[in-house]
């Protein structure tokens, strides 16, 4: 039977793609908490205040010198309910990982047309590291678009409480000739502790000098194609009704593994 994480996931992520679209994350944060010994993925939107389980895709727009510290990482010490605080003075780290569908774990579209990524266009890499400034011999990480899981690094340490805050930065590379090239690029990482099983792949659409439509329209796609089973996309009040089924679907699908058999099968 499949996990109820990956069907609350699954579920949530498909409400969110019949609900409007949102811009790019101007400081939204990846959130994690944990449910049944597994880190559960989600963000922390600063500007609304809010955080939301369930979510594994933003957008995020390069500022110029092809650097941004987005998305941050986070912990709450009082989760969203049903779901635990990460433990206490524990190192949250990540991996970069491939998406099976893509087979590199660093890809490229140009922003023209229906959504394709593919491979890197001229060489282009980025690079995870923990501070905007960047010396020979400082922890990093590199997704070079080849295929195979880049180990990651420690980001930081919880309180004792749970919580955690920070900001590693992103780098967007060229060849070391030319400047990365501008259009949509798309990473994927995973969340790790010790002690709990790692999170479902979270998904980041970096736009670097594309316009935000075509970021939006990458983002769509990612969740549709890779955090969740396509949705088709309903106009008006069909579009909020869906989502609301889809929450009442989400809502069954967290009632206990020993809920009644008309409920749970």
């Amino acid at each position: 039977m499949r996990h109820p994480r990956h069907a609350a996931a699954a579920l949530l992520a498909a409400a969110w793609l019949v609900l409007p679209a949102r811009g790019f994350a101007q400081h939204t944060d990846w959130l994690h908490v944990v449910e049944d010994g597994a880190l559960v993925a989600g963000i922390t939107d600063y500007e609304t205040v809010t955080q939301t389980v369930g979510v594994r895709a933003l957008h995020v727009r390069f500022p110029s010198g092809y650097l941004t510290n987005s998305p941050g990482w986070t912990g709450a010490s009082s989760p969203p309910a049903g779901y635990s605080p990460l433990p206490g003075n524990t190192a949250l780290s990540f991996n970069v990982v491939v998406p099976p569908t893509l087979g590199r774990n660093f890809s490229y579209w140009n922003g023209v047309g229906a959504v394709a990524f593919g491979p890197l266009p001229n060489g282009e890499r980025l690079r995870f590291q923990q501070n905007s400034t960047f010396n020979p011999g400082d922890v990093n990480a590199i997704a070079t678009g080849g295929s195979s899981q880049v180990p990651g690094f420690a980001i930081a340490t919880t309180s004792p409480t749970g919580f955690l805050h920070h900001h590693i930065h992103y780098r967007l590379l060229g060849n070391g000739v030319d400047l990365a090239t501008n259009g949509v690029y798309l990473v994927s990482v995973e969340a790790t502790m010790p002690g709990l099983a790692d999170s479902l792949p979270m998904y980041v659409v970096y736009n670097q000098g594309g316009t935000d439509a075509a970021g939006n329209l990458a983002l769509e796609w990612v969740n549709a194609n890779l955090v969740s089973t396509p949705v088709p996309v309903l106009p008006g009040a069909a579009r909020v009704g869906l989502a609301l089924a889809l929450l009442l679907g989400l809502a069954l699908a967290l009632l206990p593994l020993n809920a009644t058999p008309e409920f749970r099968r």
